[in-house]
């Protein structure tokens, strides 16, 4: 107070000014315009802190219903204003005072995990009953979305000698990302670049030669980039290349066409809905739009959707679902075609399917096993290696959990085979670990460094003696059967026999639970 009494109302800075120096649109305006901003930016800030208050209210449904006095749950409002809360919690950002980064997504997804998982609010609140259905239609209207904000430019292959300035532009997207094929190759002296403008002036990155493989996925917070590409020689043949921008987000100007668009966070939702309740995706509908999905040519991200059919896959009754399951046989031809183009360019580097054919063959071979033991008829495969496949991801399953699975009968014979035994008895493997897997596969190392046998061509049989010095230092592998000892080595020579033979097919880029394994977790598990 004695400082405002002391200071002269001329050395007092005008409440427009100080306003114009937070927003400039404010700047020059008069005192009228200012309280006008200032009451919609309260009203603003009060629209925030009631979808806080009513978020935390339906993330804590289970204690309001036994709080004093208890909440009426029957006078929920209706679902679709429940989802459009959500929809508008998701997208806004955290602009209250003493918020968190990240605080309105994560009461988002905290309210939608309480009201999925509790089961008795559908009975107190019927209003609430079908937002697992909703939920589904959202993320299927996701999908269906991102699978058409696609656009694609490539050169010819090889590379033509040209200049090319091109736009790539995705419509209403807040964020793209831009994702180079693993093929592209440029030659020497060729230079591509990517800028935010026409005029080529605001540059996001430029690449020459060999620089490509290091910029293989970008985000770009915007709508259209510009490609900027030049070849002025190509003797070596250089493959070119080939990017695609899909849309990862987008950008809405006022909230009711937010409300108008699906959920902004599809794929969050997708998981969520598996994680809590799998049912949702026994209905046919929705298996008919993932499958649709997986079918597009240019839908980005396809693995995650087949990560998401091959979790709840193993709990998916089968006959009760009235869905064409032989409509999968399908995606053989997306899987085929990625073969081909790997076996053409196993010299260049690129000889590996891309992560979304490799888990489309994962869910493949994981569907006609399960058609297989729910004793529906499985369609006849046109590719030539599936049953090898599906052998070598049934192996992967029983080496690393045996009593999760069974050992498949084709790797079996070729093992009794190689160790001259008619039969062998389960309870053999009753006490084997992977630590004695891996105490084994050191003891032939140890062998094989001497003897220049290669593991892979080493007779079982020569395990039966354990000699010389190796053995002391493994006692508990010579405390073991030794017709156990040399068929386990048979079958980790099948593993790795066909894992060598089918490396570029199957996926191996993450571990797997044994009881929900993702097909062939080879590079996790035992290797001689």
């Amino acid at each position: 107070r004695e400082r405002v009494v002391m200071c002269a109302p001329s050395q007092l800075e005008p409440v427009t000014e100080r306003f114009a120096r937070a927003l400039v649109g404010l700047r020059g305006r008069p005192m009228e315009t200012v309280s006008r901003a200032c009451c919609l930016l309260n009203a603003c800030v009060a629209r925030m802190h009631a979808r806080r208050a009513a978020l935390f209210v339906l993330s804590e449904m289970r204690w309001l219903r036994h709080a004093e006095p208890q909440l009426p749950l029957q006078g929920i409002a209706p679902l679709h204003s429940v989802i459009s809360l959500l929809k508008l919690a998701s997208q806004q950002h955290d602009a209250l005072v003493g918020a968190s980064p990240g605080a309105e997504a994560g009461s988002v997804w905290n309210a939608l995990g309480g009201l999925l998982r509790d089961r008795t609010l559908a009975a107190a609140a019927p209003a609430l009953a079908a937002l697992p259905q909703v939920l589904a239609e959202e993320a299927v209207a996701f999908l269906a979305t991102s699978a058409n904000a696609v656009v694609q430019v490539e050169t010819s292959h090889p590379s033509n000698c040209v200049q090319l300035l091109q736009a790539l532009r995705c419509e209403g997207a807040a964020m793209m990302q831009l994702h180079f094929d693993s093929r592209s190759r440029l030659s020497k002296g060729s230079r591509l670049a990517l800028y935010l403008d026409a005029e080529c002036t605001q540059q996001i990155v430029c690449c020459e030669g060999d620089d490509l493989a290091s910029c293989e996925s970008l985000w770009v917070p915007a709508s259209c980039v510009w490609l900027h590409y030049q070849c002025e020689q190509n003797r070596e043949h250089a493959w070119g290349f080939k990017m695609r921008a899909a849309t990862v987000r987008w950008a809405a100007a006022r909230e009711s066409a937010l409300l108008s668009m699906p959920h902004g966070s599809g794929w969050e939702l997708l998981q969520l809905l598996c994680d809590e309740t799998p049912d949702v995706f026994y209905r046919p509908e929705v298996l008919g739009n993932l499958l649709r999905y997986l079918q597009h040519g240019r839908a980005p991200y396809k693995e995650r959707v087949c990560q998401v059919l091959l979790s709840v896959l193993p709990r998916l009754p089968l006959r009760a679902v009235a869905f064409e399951w032989r409509g999968f046989q399908t995606l053989e031809r997306q899987v085929a075609w990625h073969e081909a183009l790997a076996r053409q360019n196993r010299n260049t580097g690129g000889a590996l399917l891309p992560a979304a054919s490799q888990t489309m063959l994962d869910l493949l071979v994981e569907l006609r096993a399960k058609m297989q033991a729910c004793e529906v008829r499985a369609w006849e495969s046109s590719l030539p290696y599936m049953d090898d496949v599906a052998e070598l991801s049934d192996l992967s399953k029983w080496l690393l959990a045996p009593h999760l699975s069974r050992c498949p009968r084709a790797s079996m014979r070729a093992a009794l085979r190689a160790v001259s035994m008619p039969t062998a008895d389960a309870r053999w493997f009753d006490s084997w670990s992977l630590q004695l897997d891996e105490t084994l596969v050191s003891y032939v190392d140890r062998l094989t460094q001497h003897g220049g046998t290669p593991s892979l061509d080493m007779r079982p049989a020569a395990l039966s003696t354990l000699r010389g010095e190796h053995a002391h230092a493994m006692a508990k592998l010579a405390a073991t059967d030794t017709r156990a000892r040399c068929l386990r080595f048979a079958l980790l020579q099948r593993f790795n026999s066909l894992l060598l033979k089918l490396m570029p097919l199957v996926h191996t880029a993450h571990a797997a639970h044994a009881e929900e394994t993702e097909g062939e977790a080879g590079a996790d598990g035992p290797a001689a």
